[in-house]
């Protein structure tokens, strides 16, 4: 079967963050990277967890950054919505905080 994950000229990622300054840093290295490997990437951001579930469910990413403490709906909730979908599409997940909590990391563990 032949996902979005096989292509390697352009590349989808979508940034789940809350903070912009964050957002900024993550897209920044995810360019500097692509330039590197000669790929031209697709940055879509979400600044919580419903906006991320809208942008999801309208295209395939190669790769998530999910912020885990967001407004509206937190990134384990985005995560467990979207588990179907991830596996389906080979999409890779990266999870960040900057409050992680045992019980998160135990429930983000079984998210994905």
């Amino acid at each position: 079967m032949t996902t979005i994950a096989n292509r390697k000229d352009k590349m989808n990622f979508m940034i789940i963050e809350d903070e912009e300054d964050l957002r900024m840093i993550y897209e920044e290295n995810i360019r500097d990277w692509c330039t590197a490997k000669g790929i031209v990437p697709n940055i879509i951001e979400a600044t919580d967890g419903v906006m991320a579930a809208q942008k999801f469910n309208n295209m395939e990413f190669h790769a998530l950054i999910v912020d885990i403490n967001m407004p509206k709906r937190n990134g384990i909730e985005f995560l467990k919505s979207a588990q179907r979908r991830i596996n389906e599409c080979g999409t890779r997940v990266m999870l960040v905080s900057g409050a992680l909590t045992k019980s998160n990391l135990l429930e983000a563990s079984t998210s994905v």
